[in-house]
């Protein structure tokens, strides 16, 4: 299976980098004024989160890019794991970005 996402156990590179765009119109979303969580759990227990409201970083908020960068315990064994980027707006309203099927693999060595 190639997944759009893939990382491996233990692993704190690469971060996990994504473009927010409109899925009407493909544009970038942007970023700027907004707080950005991230939310990651095992697809088999979504009940129990792994990342629960994580700091996102901006590194170009006008054109809608922020990154996830993984702490010491975030990846912690192989499986398929969902991600969801969540954007609160200046307006208070949030707005999920919900990534299925990323794939961790089992660490080398």
């Amino acid at each position: 299976m190639i997944a759009d996402f893939e990382f491996t156990e233990g692993a704190r590179r690469p971060f996990f980098a994504v473009t927010i765009k409109s899925v009407l119109t493909n544009d970038a979303v942007s970023l700027t004024g907004t707080t950005v969580r991230f939310y990651w759990a095992e697809e088999k227990d979504l009940e129990t989160a792994i990342v629960d409201g994580g700091s996102v970083t901006l590194t170009d908020a006008g054109n809608g890019e922020c990154e996830y960068r993984w702490g010491a315990t975030d990846l912690p064994r192989p499986g398929i794991y969902r991600a969801i980027f969540e954007i609160e707006h200046t307006d208070g309203l949030k707005q999920p970005v919900i990534i299925e099927g990323v794939v961790v693999h089992p660490k080398i060595g």
